[in-house]
């Protein structure tokens, strides 16, 4: 299985702001949309998805 990861932007954002975690993932992982705004927002981060 091959998997890449590509950068997030204005034309895919908001396809990966429609993704979701499962119930059971949601007190581990942050919402995408939450993700995009800290990467904007903070330094050092860097949005990628698949």
């Amino acid at each position: 299985m091959n998997i890449s990861l590509e950068g997030v932007t204005s034309a895919n954002y908001e396809e990966v702001c429609d993704l979701d975690v499962t119930k059971a993932q949601q007190d581990y992982v942050a919402s995408n949309m939450w993700s995009l705004v800290e990467s904007h927002y903070n330094s050092g981060y860097t949005c990628k998805a698949n």
